[in-house]
């Protein structure tokens, strides 16, 4: 197992874009989280086994009651195939 990449910067404006490949694997997950001190956060979550989807997720102020905002997406083989996350300067959460 290797360590999480972390970074404890802030991001006040721009764009960020993500360029990942999956760990292969059942029980595996693959994340880029990122999260606001008011507890914002926007997640893409790749599973190790599932060779052809990606999920995203977003929760505001910390409110994990409901998982309703989840949404998978097709992807093609991301645990052998470089994908990169779209820019995320337009979000509104």
């Amino acid at each position: 197992m290797t360590n999480p990449v972390c970074c404890v910067d802030y991001l006040f404006f721009g764009t960020v874009t993500a360029t990942l490949e999956a760990a292969t694997g059942a029980g595996i997950v693959s994340a880029f989280i990122m999260q606001s001190d008011d507890l914002d956060e926007i997640d893409w979550e790749w599973l190790g086994g599932d060779t052809g989807n990606v999920q995203s997720n977003y929760f505001s102020r910390g409110n994990t009651t409901t998982y309703n905002r989840s949404a998978m997406e097709a992807v093609s083989v991301p645990q052998t195939t470089f994908h990169s996350i779209p820019p995320l300067d337009d979000v509104d959460v």
